[in-house]
């Protein structure tokens, strides 16, 4: 396989390369003071630097995803821990702006794991790698109280995370239901509201990404997960954030995310951390 063959020198020279013919390129940066970029951090040697917000849905998947892929690359690789300057749990996004993703990239690590792909949605400076996890939206009720999300009585609540894609695609379906059984959409900042209101039959179904349904933080006492039915919700696509610019980098986790998927590591590792937080 290709990262059992290349070599530490040709990976290191190539990527040198390619950087220095990418700096002409103007990629509409940040307007930041450079007193606050210290340092690329670039493929450092032979160690490669992961960014990894602990508090997502998947940080731990990410944390072993992460040293998959370096040890792929044949890398001894690194975490920096995201501290964001505001945490709050159960959220399908990770709460840091687009200037603190720069910083980070510039200054702490060669690549950040965990963001959503999705188009024309970031800044001409990033980049983003194929998926190395498609997670679905499925839907949570109480247990034995429906089969699935189509059998809810007409105009039942339903709780969703405001703006993800499992709310706007659930809100699609419903604005093709007749106006009398058209189910209500209550939507939330976070899952971690949705499963309170669910417990407390405030609401009789919640969308959720299905990685928070095992979570450890996540209290899903009496509740469980059924068929969407009829209503299509859609997978999320998560891949890893590089600078533009480090196209080199790109394309090797590229290559190794497509080897992983291909032998059925990736899948057999997020089955095994759904089934560890479940415990």
């Amino acid at each position: 396989m290709l990262f059992r063959v290349v070599s530490q020198l040709v990976l290191i020279a190539s990527f040198s390369s390619m950087c220095n013919a990418a700096n002409a390129i103007s990629l509409d940066l940040p307007s930041l003071s450079s007193e606050f970029l210290r340092t690329e951090t670039l493929l450092d040697d032979d160690t490669i630097k992961f960014c990894i917000y602990g508090g997502s849905a998947i940080g731990a998947y990410d944390r072993k995803v992460g040293q998959l892929l370096g040890d792929s690359l044949f890398l001894n690789v690194e975490f920096h821990e995201v501290e964001p300057p505001i945490v709050i749990p159960g959220m399908d996004t990770i709460p840091i702006s687009l200037d603190d993703l720069f910083l980070m990239l510039t200054n702490e690590c060669d690549a950040f794991m965990g963001l959503e792909l999705a188009s024309s949605v970031y800044p001409p400076w990033m980049n983003l790698t194929r998926a190395y996890l498609k997670a679905p939206y499925v839907t949570v009720v109480r247990e034995g109280e429906y089969v699935d999300l189509s059998g809810l009585p007409d105009q039942a609540k339903v709780a969703t995370q405001t703006l993800t894609s499992g709310d706007i695609m659930f809100n699609a379906y419903r604005d093709t239901q007749p106006e009398a059984q058209r189910y209500r959409r209550i939507p939330y900042p976070t899952t971690t509201l949705q499963f309170e209101r669910l417990r407390e039959h405030s609401v009789e179904a919640a969308i959720v990404w299905e990685p928070w349904f095992s979570h450890e933080l996540m209290n899903t006492t009496g509740l469980e997960i059924v068929p969407n039915g009829v209503v299509r919700l859609p997978h999320r696509e998560i891949g890893i954030a590089v600078r533009s610019r480090d196209d080199f980098i790109r394309s090797s986790l590229d290559q190794a995310i497509e080897m992983l998927e291909a032998d059925g590591t990736l899948a057999e590792t997020y089955a095994a951390s759904l089934a560890s937080n479940a415990r």
